[in-house]
């Protein structure tokens, strides 16, 4: 709301409150302006990624740690539920739910 209040676009790390009536608040506020307000989750601290990143630092330049990697693929969703209807559009799932809201 300090945000709002000055004016200023804001980015906020979830979760935006700690309850519904304080997000409707929220949401009514910037409603009432143009300003974005935006919730979001950042990676960079994940643990697979903090690993990740030990391990490519144990390397050196003349020999990768790695070896000679071509691909990876990596699944960074959290611990909740894997329930095929968050993947598929027609059931109000697919991409954009799954994955932009984190």
């Amino acid at each position: 709301m300090q945000s709002i209040e000055a004016g200023k676009h804001f980015f906020c790390e979830k979760p935006l409150s700690a309850t519904l009536e304080e997000a409707q608040r929220i949401e009514q506020a910037l409603k009432a302006t143009s300003l974005v307000g935006m919730v979001g989750y950042i990676y960079r601290f994940a643990p697979v990624f903090e690993a990740g990143r030990e391990v490519l630092r144990q390397g050196s330049t003349d020999q990768p740690t790695l070896g000679d990697v071509t691909s990876a693929i990596l699944r960074i969703g959290g611990r909740g539920s894997h329930q095929v209807w968050k993947h598929q559009i027609a059931t109000g799932g697919g991409a954009i739910n799954e994955m932009l809201v984190h």
